[in-house]
């Protein structure tokens, strides 16, 4: 089974974890994914730190969570002002579709469907 690394402020569900192993992916690196995925990317060099933590420059990477747009900007650039292209091998996303989604003002919930590629 392939590694994979966690990203999201929210634990994995059990249902996640078996989807990603039907895939041929184990999650690893949970705490660590949720310390960075609870940050408040504010500033360009909090951006620059967790990727750099989540994702260190040259590696390949398999990725299963919730990813922030500014992290997908810095990922995905073309935008030398951003961050150098070839500074990644590669990375790879996956990103649940959830259905049941939380009504408005109630307590966070929903049902995961499938984990979706989307690099």
């Amino acid at each position: 089974m392939k590694k994979a690394k966690w990203f999201s402020r929210h634990q994995p569900t059990p249902e996640q974890i078996a989807d990603a192993a039907r895939m041929g992916y184990e999650i690893v690196g949970v705490s660590e994914g949720m310390d960075l995925g609870a940050r408040a990317l504010l500033h360009q060099a909090e951006v620059w730190e967790v990727a750099g933590k989540i994702a260190p420059g040259g590696t390949d990477v398999v990725l299963f969570g919730v990813f922030p747009t500014p992290l997908r900007g810095y990922w995905f650039s073309n935008h030398q002002t951003e961050r150098a292209v070839s500074a990644f091998a590669e990375i790879t996303l996956f990103e649940a579709w959830n259905v049941q989604r939380t009504a408005d003002g109630g307590r966070p919930t929903f049902e995961h469907l499938r984990w979706c590629r989307t690099t």
